[in-house]
Order: C-alpha cells, then sequence, then structure tokens
C-alpha cells in the first residue's frame, strides 16, 4: 500500500542508489527529520520504531530498516559535504564543525540502540546480509567525521564531543569485533620497554585487545581473497575457505606471516598513523613504512597480484573494506586522545590504536612488528604446499572450498585452449645428437657392481626409507596436481627426491634415479630460482666417494634440464677433475676401480648431452645457449669417458657402428627391450601440451628401463589424471627400490588422512 512508510522507504532507496551527494541532499535530510528521525527519538510524535521492527508484518520491517540505514547514511554524508566546504576556522565553521559531530553522535547512538536488528551475520559460513553491510559503511564514515572534525579546530567544545564519540564507536567497534564490551578503565601499565624496539612485545594485551587485533587481521587476509570472510571468529586458516566466484587468493605465505596487500587509502592511513605515534612516542624505533611498502611493491608476487585487475567489490563482498576503514578511524581517534592524556588513560588509547595498526603493518609489508600468533595458524608445510599446488599463475584458488551447506568441492579445471595455426609453436626439423655413446642401463649396472668386493659401502636403512618416503609424497602429490603451475612444481620435488635416493647404496639402480629426476626436472618450468632445490654443498675431492659423485653428476644433468647450463657445466668440471685424480697412477690414496669408470662415462654423457641443449635452446635464442668454454682438464676427461664408453660396450656385445653415434628417432627403445643412456628428445624448453611428432623443443638424454614411466601429455594429464600402471613391486627384478621399504610418517605427508601405498 501507499502510505508514508512506503514513499519514506522509496526516498530511502533513491539515497542508496546515489553514490555522490546531491545538491538536494540537505533537503531530502529534513524530510526524513521530520517524518522519520524526530519519530524515533520522541515516540509521543506518533512512531514506536522497535514496535514497528517487531512487527509480523515483513513488508513493514524491511521499510523501517531500509528507511533507518538510508537516513543514517544521508546524514554522514550531509556533514562530510558541510566540512568539505568549509573555508577555514571561525564561529561558523565551529557551528559547522560541532553540527557533524553532533550527527556523527547521534547516528552512532542510533546503530548502538538498534544493534541487536542492524547486526545479524550469518553463523553458518560468516557472511553479512546487505542491512550489516550497510551499518558497517555508516560506523566507518561516522568515525571518519569525528576524526575529520577533531583535526579541523581546537575548540574544547568540539574536542569533548569527540571523547565522546569515541565511546560510542568503542562500544559498535567491540561488536563487529566480536569482544565483550568492557568499561573502559586503564588495564595494567606497560613500562618504557614496551614501546622502544620492534618487534613490540605483545604481552601488554588483553583478550579485548587481541579479539581487535584478530579482527583487523581477518578484515585484510579477506580483502585479498574473494572465498573468506573477514567476519569470521577464528583466525584465518584454508580450510575455512567458502566457494565464491571469483577464487581470486592474493596472500603470500613466503614470510613470517600470512600477507598480503591493503587497499590504497588504507596503506596511506597507516603510514600517516605511523608518522603521529613517532611524535606521540618519541622513544620508539622508527618504523619505514612507507619505505617497506615501496620494496613489497617491487616484488614479482605483488606485481603479479596487481595485474589481475580483479575489482575490490568482486573480492570484499561483505564490507571487509569498510571494515578496514572503520577500524582504522577507530585507530586515528585513539591516537588524538592519547596525545591530549596522561598517564594510564594515555596508555590505554594507545593500546587501542597498536592492537589496530600492528596486524595491518606486518600483513602489509611482511615483517614481524610484534611478537603475537595472530598470522601465523595458516602457516603450516600443509597449507604451504596446498597453496602451491592449487594456486594456478592468475592467483585463483583451484582447491578444496565449502559450500553454504559445508559440503566440500573443487574448482572448475582450467579448459586449456588449443593453439591457433598463427600462434602456433614453430616447427624445425628433427635434430640428431651426434657425440653420445648410446649405453644400456644394465651395462652400467653391471659395471658398478664389478668392484663391490673391494668398495666400502656405507648402508643406512632408516634414512634410505625415509628418503623413499619422501619420493612416494611427491608422487602423491604429482599426481594431485589440477594445474600446469602446480604440475610443475611437483615435477621439481619428484626430480629431488629421487636425486636424494642415489645418496644410498640400497638403491638397487640408481641409473634408473638418474634418469627419471631428469625427466622430472625437465618437466618443471625452466631458469628463475628453479635451480634452489638442486644445489647441496660439495664434497672434498680427496675425500668424494663414487656415490658422492654419481650425486653430483646427476644434479648437473637435472640442471641442465631446467636450463642452468652454466651450473651444470661448473659441477660437470668438477666431476671430471676428480675423475683425473683418480686416474693418476702416481696418486695411490685415490683409487681407479669400476665405480669410478662409471662416473667417467656419465661425466661424458651428461657434458655432450649439455652441448646439445645449448645448440638446441640457440635455435630459439642465441644467449639462451651460449656455454661457456670447457677448461681443458674437462675436455680431457670427457675424451676419456667417452673412450671407456665404446669399450664397455663393445665388450658387452655391442656393434661399434651403432654405439658410436647416436642417430635413433627420439623415444624409440631399442629392440631388445633395453633402455639406454641415448641422446633424445624430451620435455624441454616447454613442456608440450599436445603429441606432434613435428614438435621439438631440445635434446635430452633419457635413462631408463622398459617400467619407467610414461611420457606424460600435459594437456590430458590435467583434466583426466594420470592413469599409471602398477609396474613397481615388490619382487620385480627390474625395481630400483628392492628392499627399501616406504614408511609411513605423519610427519612427512603433506595432506593428512592420505594413505600411502607402498611402492
Amino acid at each position: 500500500p501507499i502510505n508514508n512508510a512506503f514513499l519514506l522507504s522509496s526516498i530511502a532507496d533513491l539515497v542508496t542508489e546515489n553514490v555522490k551527494v546531491h545538491p538536494q541532499s540537505h533537503r531530502v535530510l529534513s524530510i526524513l527529520r521530520k517524518y522519520f528521525l524526530t519519530k524515533i527519538v520522541d515516540i509521543n510524535q506518533g512512531l514506536d520504531f522497535d514496535e514497528v521492527l517487531s512487527s509480523p508484518k515483513e513488508l513493514e520491517r524491511v521499510h523501517a530498516i531500509k528507511t533507518l540505514l538510508a537516513t543514517l547514511k544521508l546524514l554522514i554524508d550531509c556533514a562530510r559535504m558541510d566540512l568539505a566546504l568549509m573555508d577555514g576556522p571561525g564561529k561558523e565553521e565551529v557551528k559547522t564543525v560541532e553540527q557533524a559531530v553532533t550527527d556523527s553522535i547521534y547516528v552512532l547512538k542510533t546503530m548502538t540502540r538498534f544493534e541487536y536488528l542492524l547486526w545479524n551475520p550469518c553463523f553458518s559460513d560468516w557472511s553479512l546480509p546487505q542491512s550489516s553491510i550497510d551499518m558497517v559503511s555508516v560506523l566507518s564514515g561516522a568515525i571518519s567525521i569525528l576524526v575529520q572534525a577533531a583535526s579541523l579546530v581546537e575548540d574544547k567544545g568540539v574536542l569533548d564531543s569527540v571523547q565522546v564519540g569515541l565511546m560510542k564507536s568503542r562500544q559498535l567497534i567491540s561488536t563487529i569485533c566480536q569482544a565483550d564490551n568492557p568499561p573502559f578503565k586503564p588495564t595494567a601499565s606497560s613500562n618504557a620497554e614496551t614501546w622502544r624496539s620492534f618487534p613490540l612485545s605483545g604481552s601488554w594485551q588483553t583478550s579485548f585487545h587481541e579479539k581487535i587485533s584478530l579482527r583487523a587481521y581477518n578484515l585484510c587476509v579477506a580483502s585479498c581473497v574473494s572465498s573468506f570472510s573477514g567476519w569470521e571468529p577464528s583466525e584465518f586458516n584454508l580450510d575455512q575457505l567458502r566457494t565464491s566466484e571469483t577464487n581470486f587468493f592474493g596472500v603470500t605465505f613466503e614470510g613470517p606471516c600470512v600477507a598480503g596487500s591493503l587497499p590504497d587509502n588504507a596503506a596511506s592511513a597507516v603510514t600517516e598513523q605511523w608518522d603521529y605515534i613517532s611524535q606521540i612516542l618519541p622513544d620508539l624505533e622508527e618504523l619505514p613504512f612507507e619505505a617497506h611498502l615501496d620494496d613489497r611493491k617491487k616484488m614479482s608476487w605483488y606485481r603479479n597480484v596487481e595485474k589481475q585487475g580483479i575489482a575490490s567489490s568482486k573480492i570484499s563482498t561483505y564490507g571487509e573494506e569498510d571494515g578496514i576503514r572503520a577500524l582504522l578511524s577507530f585507530s586515528t581517534l585513539c591516537l588524538i586522545a592519547a596525545e591530549e592524556s596522561e598517564g594510564d588513560e594515555k596508555d590505554e588509547f594507545l593500546k587501542l590504536s597498536m592492537s589496530v595498526l600492528l596486524p595491518m603493518t606486518q600483513f602489509s609489508i611482511d615483517k614481524q612488528v610484534w611478537q603475537s600468533t595472530i598470522g601465523t595458524l595458516a602457516m603450516t608445510s600443509r597449507n604451504e604446499t596446498k597453496v602451491g599446488y592449487y594456486l594456478d599463475e592468475n592467483c585463483h584458488w583451484l582447491g578444496p572450498t565449502k559450500t553454504k551447506q559445508g559440503r566440500t568441492q573443487y574448482a572448475n579445471k582450467p579448459q586449456r585452449l588449443p593453439r591457433t595455426p598463427e600462434v602456433a609453436r614453430p616447427t624445425r626439423e628433427r635434430s640428431q645428437a651426434t657425440n653420445v655413446v648410446r649405453v644400456p642401463t644394465s651395462v652400467l649396472l653391471e659395471e658398478w657392481r664389478k668392484d663391490d668386493a673391494v668398495v666400502e659401502r656405507r648402508f643406512a636403512l632408516e634414512d634410505a626409507q625415509r628418503a623413499m618416503k619422501k619420493l612416494d609424497d611427491a608422487m602423491k602429490n604429482l599426481r594431485k596436481s589440477r594445474t600446469l603451475n602446480s604440475l610443475e612444481q611437483a615435477s621439481i620435488d619428484a626430480s629431488v627426491a629421487l636425486i636424494s635416493l642415489v645418496n644410498y647404496d640400497e638403491c638397487q639402480n640408481p641409473f634408473v634415479c638418474m634418469l627419471q629426476a631428469a625427466m622430472f626436472a625437465a618437466m618443471g618450468s625452466k631458469r628463475g630460482n628453479n635451480d634452489e632445490p638442486f644445489k647441496r654443498f660439495l664434497p672434498l675431492k680427496k675425500k668424494c666417494t663414487p656415490l658422492e659423485a654419481l650425486n653430483v653428476v646427476c644434479r648437473a644433468d637435472c640442471l641442465r634440464a631446467v636450463h642452468f647450463l652454466h651450473e651444470a657445466q661448473y659441477l660437470c668440471t668438477w666431476v671430471a677433475s676428480v675423475c683425473q685424480a683418480h686416474r693418476d697412477r702416481l696418486k695411490e690414496e685415490l683409487p681407479w676401480n669400476s665405480r669410478w669408470r662409471v662416473i667417467g662415462i656419465l661425466t661424458h654423457i651428461v657434458a655432450a648431452t649439455i652441448d646439445e641443449t645449448g645448440d638446441a635452446l640457440s635455435l630459439d635464442d642465441p644467449h639462451a645457449g651460449a656455454l661457456r668454454k670447457w677448461e681443458d682438464i674437462a675436455k680431457e676427461e670427457i675424451s676419456r669417458g667417452k673412450s671407456d664408453a665404446l669399450v664397455l660396450v663393445t665388450m658387452n656385445g655391442g656393434n661399434m657402428s651403432e654405439v658410436t653415434l647416436n642417430v635413433a628417432p627420439a623415444n624409440v627403445a631399442p629392440a631388445n627391450g633395453e633402455n639406454l643412456l641415448v641422446e633424445s628428445e624430451g620435455p624441454g624448453t616447454e613442456v608440450p601440451l599436445h603429441n606432434d611428432q613435428n614438435d621439438i623443443t631440445e635434446t635430452n638424454h633419457q635413462f631408463g628401463y622398459h617400467n619407467a614411466l610414461p611420457n606424460l601429455n600435459v594437456a590430458q594429464y590435467l583434466n583426466e589424471g594420470l592413469n599409471e600402471p602398477e609396474t613397481m613391486e615388490d619382487g620385480d627384478d627390474d625395481n630400483p627400490f628392492a628392499g627399501i621399504e616406504a614408511v609411513d610418517e605423519d610427519d612427512y605427508d603433506p595432506f593428512a588422512g592420505v594413505e600411502v601405498v607402498g611402492i
């Protein structure tokens, strides 16, 4: 029906829809004051607002709440416009400021009176209805008016009124922070050391202060993570993520706590407040917040998040940014009050301000500024692993989220579009390796074991089992990969786990580990910082064992696979110098045996493969494949290794015309079923997304045997998963891990509840 309530509600709709303040806003406000606000204040005017809100008529309640919030919003907007039109301090200006403060206090009192209706979060997923979102927005505006008024004039009456507004805003802040609202009184006094150097102590915080800090932190996270509600009562963790349309995930776990970015206006407010604090606390160590923030903005992670260009309204869907502004305005009010206070009262205002400022500062610059556990709950190895596997390159979370009904679901798998002819990868003629001897792995293994009787072997079954368990976990994570980014990272992890097995004599065939380590490394992303997982300290040359040298050669091959050719050259040269020292008959303390002969052969193979990889990369970019000149000592030892390879293959029935040069097509195994140490094509410059016989990347030698993992079609793998035959079983004659059992330890399991499968 068309009545006064309907007409007022219609006016409220117009007020709500208009973001900018209209010149006729004061006229609209006068109407609402006459027919609405006065009746709230004075029930003798004919309107009992509490009775209206408790009316069984849903439409009346909706109209009443909508009109109330719109009126409060219009009060704040008009007060802000009046303050903006002030020319300078004077009697008229003081009256304008007093009126603005009076209106703000009225807004705070009204929201306090009806907070039981306005603040009504959904407890199942901690989302907010529109009325609660509007309440937070109005609260933010009302407190900001008080801050602005206090900075415009120095009138004692105005400052006293601002102090009243501070107490009212403290009550509403405690409501949205879900903290008890204890009466304002000084808590335990902090000593001089409390506010002296960073990181500041956190012992001064009461439970009230901690809940304010927790709300400030959660709101910061929610401004960067669309699947998380900043109104959660508990600290942010990945198991609290809810299903959203955007699924944007803009925080990082790389520092001492969860970190992200603040909205620009919030970051500016934090900068101003630290400058203000330096005046109130002259003995406090200087915190160059702006400089730290500039350094952070230069980081690749930060630039990648900004590049996504997602509107903040699609991320902070429940008014979290208004909540951040409200807390920062409240913090500024507390600093203003602290400057005008002394003793314990000043100390209490500082505590309230610091409870807001410290978590926001730590979140935005990713540096520890106070001693608190807030922000560290999500910093676990399990969560870091999940972020690595479920976060794609566009900062979209593809992992598990919960619906409003509490059901777990995953984001849709990304569909990779086929290449169009215009942007298809250019084809080039298939290259052939010209300098690598093809040596069967069985021949290498037989030669390696010849001197087992005289070679000192060090067994460490328990450590080998742990290494095998890490490989088991790495393969499970590989199967769980849902994005190309996570697949590349999982491949690097699997490569590192395979290299670690080479260190143990329990490994029955370290050459298979070497093959597969290089294969998985080649499926990882290239360059960048992908050399870090393969860096280890080198042993002393005089004390280096064949097993340690084999590990170094294996790491050199993996570095080559991720296109760190200079680093791979260095390791090959280092191993070549060790081999040459053992060949020297004058050095009796450095024996030459069958194991060192195998190391020499592998040094030749890896060195030749580095050259071939450099040639392949040079086809696209001459600088990418540029190699340093091999040292004379390395060239000599590589030549000897090649001679040893030729002799070894010939002695085992090989045909010299076949083994000297590698002319076999890529990825083709010999007819007799033996996989050879061959130079062939493998995953290189970019992981191929389709099977194209003319699609060549780089050359790569592949070790392996007939039970090795099949070549991986990435597009099929991301959409269908890896259907891998169970070939590595106990008792298999070709199993390189025979005798090593994967032990079940939760410390190594990146995801709880995953059953360890024996390999």
